[in-house]
């Protein structure tokens, strides 16, 4: 068994705690690079890189939209990536001016290679870190993408899997992780073994696979590595 502080829950709303806690869990290596903490996250949302309406945030009760912690988890990437402050700015703002997105980080795929942030439009890979360079096509064999979301007809994030068969949907379970093609969320999976139902009661209890239920607590735990 093991313990730790229940999370609070937001309706597709997720506390800084919360924040941070997905995207080291999701970005271990982060840690080796700005050792990642609410600080970053709070300066982050001051400087709009975010969402717009939160600049210039005063104050520590704030919690992230679902497009706003896509936002910052991309942002971890870019950093873990080699991405420079400066360059991830510029490209927030370069795609905010062209696109008119309230959420550049959360609207479509993007890659980096070295020290540039990508998308690709047309099939062409352009630079946007670079005023928009257009790229050769031999650099789609360096190109890392740093997504794994799902996107809706407008081209914003719909949902995220941070770990193969979790995701994160905030029209679900109030934007909690959740067991993939469910509204189980992870949470309630994992307090039900904690207070000592065994897996396969779990499993049977949900209709679900010993594997789903594994995969919950498993997702679970690593949280609380994380928040210890």
């Amino acid at each position: 068994m093991s313990t730790r502080t229940v999370r609070p829950s937001y309706s597709g709303v997720y506390p800084m705690l919360d924040a941070a806690l997905f995207i080291k869990a999701t970005t271990p290596e982060i840690d080796d690079v700005i050792q990642l903490s609410t600080r970053h996250l709070y300066r982050w949302a001051r400087e709009g890189l975010a969402g717009r309406y939160l600049e210039g945030l005063r104050g520590k009760e704030v919690a992230l939209t679902f497009l706003d912690l896509v936002s910052m988890r991309m942002m971890a990437i870019f950093r873990l990536y080699g991405v420079k402050p400066r360059e991830i700015k510029l490209t927030h703002d370069l795609l905010a001016h062209h696109r008119g997105w309230a959420h550049p980080f959360a609207m479509e795929p993007m890659w980096t290679s070295g020290p540039d942030i990508y998308i690709v439009e047309n099939d062409i890979p352009l630079a946007v870190s670079r005023y928009w360079q257009a790229a050769f096509d031999f650099i789609r064999e360096y190109l890392k993408p740093v997504h794994n979301l799902l996107f809706d007809d407008d081209q914003q994030a719909a949902s995220w899997e941070p770990k193969s068969g979790i995701l994160l949907d905030p029209k679900l379970s109030y934007g909690s992780p959740c067991i993939k093609g469910t509204r189980i969320s992870t949470e309630s999976l994992w307090a039900l073994h904690s207070a000592g139902d065994s897996i396969p009661l779990i499993a049977r209890s949900y209709a679900l696979s010993k594997e789903q239920v594994e995969t919950a607590i498993a997702w679970e735990e690593e949280l609380a590595q994380v928040a210890a």
